[in-house]
């Protein structure tokens, strides 16, 4: 079974990062990394296990359901973990998680 992380779009999770950075490093002018720098730096340290991927959000096609897309286009199967997080009000972050083809199976 694979674990697959439904990340918000790169900009978001950057401007986000930013924000946070900005609590941290007060004065620090820019982006500390970017949108892609931050995927790159994700899926190198995931690379090395087989059973995690993260995919952000606007890698989707537009308006697909993530279930299908994730099955599509990422190789998800029945039983892999998806693990959707979301940017809320006032950078809170929200999670939601399900297994791939559990309702199909109940």
């Amino acid at each position: 079974m694979a674990t697959f992380y439904l990340l918000p779009p790169r900009p978001i999770l950057e401007e986000s990062l930013g924000r946070f950075l900005n609590t941290w490093l007060p004065g620090l002018r820019g982006p500390a990394v970017s949108g892609a720098e931050l995927a790159a730096l994700l899926q190198d340290h995931l690379a090395e296990r087989g059973d995690v991927f993260v995919i952000f959000r606007e890698d989707l096609p537009d308006g697909a359901d993530a279930e299908n897309a994730l099955r599509d286009g990422y190789g998800a199967e029945a039983g892999d973990d998806i693990i959707e997080l979301r940017l809320a009000a006032g950078d809170r972050v929200t999670s939601r998680s399900w297994r791939l083809g559990a309702m199909a199976a109940a």
